[in-house]
C-alpha cells in the first residue's frame, strides 16, 4: 500500500478553510430501524478503511456455548472470504476481525485504487454469505486460537471481566465445546445478529462518495437490537489473576454538553502527563497513562499503571493523592500545552482512515461522540472550564480499582 506522511500544524490547517475537512466532519444516513447506520467521511489522501461492526457479542451466548465466535469464524472461513483474504495480502492490504462482549468488528483498510473491488466483496462476504459445512468445519477447528481484539475493546473487555459474574465465569472456547454445536444453530445466529439492522458500516479515507452511497444505502434486513443502557460499577475493588502486577483505577464519567467533554479529554490528558512523570520517578510503575473509554454501555477514564511488584501495596494510594492535588488546582501551562496536544491529536485521526473510522463508529447509531463541534469546543476551551470538570470526574470516592496480581486466586 502506498504511505503518505505530510506535517500539517493545526492553525495552517484550519487557514486553509473549506478545501479541509474540519476533523470528525461525516455525513450519517439511516433511512428505517431495518437499514444499516452508514457513515461516510470523504478525505484526500491514497487509503480507505471501511468498519463493519455488529451489535453483537460473546455476551449474547448465554449458556449456548461459544455461538458468536463460531458465527465469526464462519464468516471469515466462506470461501468468499478465504478469497478475499489472498487478494488482500497479495495487494497489501489489512483485513482485521476482533470478537468483543457486545460488538464483532470487521476493518478493511486498503489502497484505494483496490479499496472499491474489496470493499465490495467485503459486504458480500458479511451481508450475503455463502456458508457451508466446510465453513463451519474450519470455524471448529481454529476456536481454541485467540479471539483478536481491537485496541478499543482491550480495556471494556477486562472491566467486563472485571465486573460482570456471567464473563468472569465464562470459559475460553475449545474444540469440545464447539463440537457440540450444530451448523444450523450457527447459522441461525448469523441470519439473526449479522445484519443490518444491526450494523454500522463507516467508510474514510479517499473513496467515490456516490459509489458507496449506492451500495450502502440500500443495505436492509433483520430486527435491530434494543439499545442498551449505561451500566454502573457494581464493586468498588477487586482482584484478578494476572501474569503481571497492574492496577487499572476507573473514573466513570458523564458529559451533558460538548464543551463538558471536551474539558474532560484536556484535563484527561494533564493527568496522564503529570502521572507518567511522577510516578516514574518515583520507581512505582514502568508507565502510566489515562485511557478514554467510551462505549454504549459505560464511558469514563481508567488510569492504567504497569507497576514494579515492590510498589503494589502504595502505588493506588500515591495515585489517588496525586490526582486529587493535581485536579484540586490544574496549571495553566500544563492546560495550555495538552490543549494544544488534544488539537494535534484529532488533526492525526482524522488524516488516518483506520483511525478515524474507529472514532466514527462510537454511538454512530445514538448521538456521536467524535464531530467537527467537539474539535471545536476544544480550541475554545477556558482554563476554568477544565479545571471545573477535572474536578467533578477525577474524584476517589466515585472510582473503582482492579488489581491484576500475579498471586491473586481470583474472586
Amino acid at each position: 500500500m502506498r504511505s503518505v506522511g505530510v506535517a500539517v500544524s493545526v492553525s495552517l490547517l484550519f487557514a486553509a478553510g473549506a478545501a479541509v475537512a474540519a476533523p470528525f466532519e461525516a455525513t450519517r444516513e439511516h433511512r428505517s430501524a431495518r437499514h444499516a447506520h452508514v457513515v461516510l467521511a470523504k478525505r484526500s489522501g491514497v487509503a480507505a478503511t471501511m468498519l463493519i461492526e455488529f451489535e453483537t457479542g460473546s455476551l449474547d451466548d448465554g449458556d449456548e456455548g461459544p455461538l458468536a465466535r463460531l458465527a465469526q469464524l464462519s464468516l471469515l472461513n466462506s470461501e468468499g472470504a478465504l478469497r478475499l483474504e489472498e487478494e488482500v495480502y497479495r495487494k497489501g492490504a489489512v483485513l482485521a476481525s476482533s470478537l468483543g462482549p457486545r460488538r464483532t468488528t470487521f476493518v478493511l483498510t486498503a489502497d484505494d485504487r483496490d479499496f472499491s473491488t474489496m470493499s465490495k466483496k467485503l459486504l458480500s462476504v458479511l451481508f450475503d454469505p455463502r456458508l457451508d459445512p466446510d465453513a463451519y468445519a474450519r470455524a471448529r477447528r481454529t476456536i481454541e486460537r485467540p479471539a483478536s481484539r481491537m485496541s478499543r475493546d482491550a480495556l471494556p473487555a477486562i472491566i467486563d471481566r472485571a465486573f460482570s459474574p456471567d464473563v468472569l465465569t465464562r470459559r475460553r472456547p475449545t474444540k469440545s465445546s464447539a463440537e457440540g454445536i450444530l451448523d444450523e444453530r450457527i447459522g441461525q445466529r448469523i441470519r439473526a445478529a449479522f445484519t443490518p439492522a444491526n450494523a454500522v458500516v463507516v467508510v474514510t479515507g479517499s473513496f467515490s462518495t456516490p459509489m458507496m452511497r449506492q451500495r450502502l444505502l440500500g443495505l436492509a434486513g433483520g430486527v435491530p437490537r434494543p439499545t442498551r443502557k449505561m451500566r454502573t460499577l457494581p464493586k468498588k475493588e477487586l482482584v484478578l489473576p494476572a501474569a503481571r502486577e497492574h492496577r487499572l483505577l476507573i473514573y466513570p464519567a458523564s458529559f451533558e454538553t460538548t464543551e463538558e467533554r471536551a474539558a474532560a479529554l484536556v484535563a484527561r490528558a494533564a493527568v496522564e502527563e503529570m502521572l507518567h512523570t511522577d510516578l516514574r520517578h518515583r520507581g512505582l510503575v514502568y508507565a502510566a497513562s489515562v485511557e478514554t473509554i467510551e462505549t454504549e454501555w459505560w464511558r469514563g477514564f481508567v488510569v492504567s499503571l504497569p507497576l514494579h511488584v515492590d510498589a503494589s501495596r502504595t502505588v493506588v494510594h500515591t495515585t489517588h493523592q496525586l490526582i486529587e492535588s493535581f485536579v484540586g488546582d490544574l496549571p495553566e501551562d500544563a492546560l495550555a500545552r495538552n490543549r494544544a496536544r488534544q488539537e494535534a491529536l484529532f488533526v492525526d485521526i482524522d488524516r488516518d482512515p483506520e483511525r478515524l473510522a474507529t472514532h466514527l463508529v462510537v454511538d454512530a447509531t445514538t448521538d456521536p461522540l467524535y464531530t467537527p463541534a467537539l474539535a471545536e469546543a476544544i480550541r475554545s476551551l477556558s482554563p476554568e472550564q477544565t479545571r471545573e470538570v477535572a474536578r467533578r470526574v477525577f474524584v476517589k470516592h466515585s472510582s473503582s480499582a482492579i488489581h491484576l496480581s500475579e498471586g491473586a486466586a481470583g474472586q
